[in-house]
């Protein structure tokens, strides 16, 4: 399972591959709840399934089907719920990305991929990565204010062993053939870290440069795979002295300064997400003010708009350059994707089609972007504000 990131949207968004299929639903963390996940996910694979066989030939429909029904019977994947499952496929393309939060239910078949459930989660302000630091292993987590959740990412080599190996030591120690973490731990327990998987690696500990190599692995392979693709900022978590010692050998742009100066392994998963936090938000913080008064200067000028019936419109001509969501709001209705015109829903329609989803869809395809942030951080009352490129 791998985390959703930044490109991974634009791609989805550019995709011309239909029939697409999109399948969003919420899971459940703890046994008893989450024996009806798999239920619940093979109920909707079948109304899909009725639509495929519709849309498209018998053999291609059959084929998507089937790895469909894959997820369905990845007994891990259920054992294991975060919050939020999405699965995607099409003739080209099957991916399953999992998510802290819940995520509304979607079984759609259609030319393109249903990503709105999915935006305000890629998209948010206060989203981070944590990277958990020691001389000989390293775990690597998603998180936000309220979550925090273990990741396993292919060619990120989580301890010396996999860093060291001959193969990578002949690439100069880089990601080379790795090994990768399990799945993420059930509950709220301590974390289940990767664990050092060689003797050799144990003996050589206090040697300094050994060290030095696997931390040079360690950072090229989260900068590459994980940091710049996703663009979120990462927390360090380890003791000054380790800190130090990756500091200095990282090249990461999205590493902020302030660490977390613990033995990240001898703490809980709440202790982490809670000192994670903590490190991170006053860069949150200054982030979104950023925006905020960036926003404030563009509407003296006449270059930003609060009004969705001009940011659609704006959107459609690829004029916004950052446009700011209220992640607590919905504006119902519906902008027409070639023009930007706004529908609102009718008075009484209980429509789950929201104008701002849509929006920032619009303003994504351009090459723009979203930043959802909570209400009281927004400079607007409207859900909305839209800073125009020029």
């Amino acid at each position: 399972m791998t985390p959703l990131r930044h490109e991974d949207i634009r791609s989805l968004l550019a995709a011309n591959e239909a029939p697409c299929v999109t399948i969003c639903m919420a899971t459940n963390r703890t046994y008893p709840d989450n024996q009806q996940d798999p239920i619940r996910y093979r109920n909707l694979v079948d109304r899909v399934a009725a639509e495929l066989k519709a849309q498209t030939s018998a053999a291609e429909a059959s084929s998507i089907i089937d790895r469909l029904r894959e997820v369905q019977d990845d007994h891990g994947l259920w054992t294991h719920g975060t919050g939020g499952l999405a699965v995607l496929a099409s003739k080209g393309r099957h991916q399953v990305f999992k998510f802290p939060r819940a995520v509304p239910e979607v079984a759609a078949v259609g030319d393109s991929f249903h990503v709105k459930p999915l935006l305000r989660h890629t998209q948010s302000a206060g989203r981070f990565h944590l990277l958990a630091l020691a001389r000989d292993r390293a775990a690597l987590f998603e998180g936000d204010r309220y979550h925090l959740e273990e990741l396993d990412v292919p060619h990120v080599p989580l301890n010396m062993a996999d860093a060291l190996a001959p193969a990578a030591v002949g690439e100069e120690a880089g990601i080379g053939e790795t090994k990768v973490a399990g799945q993420p731990a059930a509950g709220t327990g301590r974390p289940r870290f990767a664990t050092v998987q060689a003797e050799q690696a144990t003996r050589r500990l206090d040697f300094l440069p050994d060290v030095e190599r696997y931390f040079h692995a360690l950072d090229r392979a989260v900068t590459d795979q994980v940091s710049v693709p996703s663009r979120l900022p990462l927390v360090v978590a380890a003791i000054p002295e380790n800190f130090s010692h990756f500091k200095a050998a990282s090249n990461n742009p999205h590493m902020i300064g302030t660490f977390i100066p613990e033995n990240p392994f001898a703490l809980s998963r709440e202790e982490l997400r809670e000192r994670a936090w903590a490190a991170f938000e006053p860069e949150y913080v200054e982030r979104t003010q950023g925006l905020a008064d960036q926003f404030r200067g563009a509407l003296t000028k006449g270059l930003a708009t609060e009004n969705v019936v001009v940011a659609g419109r704006e959107a459609a001509n690829g004029r916004i350059g950052i446009l700011l969501v209220d992640a607590d709001q919905r504006i119902p209705g519906e902008l027409d994707r070639a023009t930007g015109e706004f529908h609102p829903a009718a008075a009484g329609n209980n429509t789950t089609d929201d104008a701002l989803d849509d929006l920032a869809e619009s303003v994504l395809r351009t090459g723009g972007e979203v930043v959802v942030v909570p209400r009281d951080r927004m400079p607007t009352g409207t859900g909305l504000a839209a800073i125009y490129r020029y």
